[in-house]
């Protein structure tokens, strides 16, 4: 897994690049089931419901427990949790966004960031 602590400066680039990227290696019929896994997940929703009423944006390691709490993601390699971290991001800020909230863009830049910073370390 590359090292993305320097290398982006907008949270739009950041999941753009390790999307397509992810695309490129696992395919997109792997990248769609994800992200219907992460679209569908209850989890997911709940994380969404606990970020609303909290006011907060989740870092790396909250969405990574989220995840390996469910059957779907609790043996992925790292790349996959990656890419499943990144959409639970983004469909949680587009739920936000959606009930009235707003984010600045270094506050997703480094919710992104520590997705990379967390799931090295699993």
């Amino acid at each position: 897994m590359e090292n993305t602590e320097d290398y982006f400066y907008s949270y739009d680039l950041l999941c753009s690049d390790y999307m397509d990227s992810f695309e490129k290696n696992y395919g997109s019929k792997k990248s769609n089931e994800i992200i219907e896994k992460v679209k569908n997940s209850k989890s997911v929703d709940k994380l969404v419901e606990t970020c609303y009423n909290h006011q907060f944006l989740p870092l790396g390691k909250i969405i990574l427990e989220t995840l390996l709490g469910t059957r779907h993601f609790m043996f992925s390699k790292r790349e996959i949790l990656a890419f499943a971290s990144l959409i639970t991001l983004k469909k949680v800020i587009y739920d936000l966004e959606v009930k009235g909230d707003s984010y600045s863009e270094e506050n997703k830049l480094k919710c992104a960031k520590s997705i990379f910073s967390t799931v090295r370390e699993v």
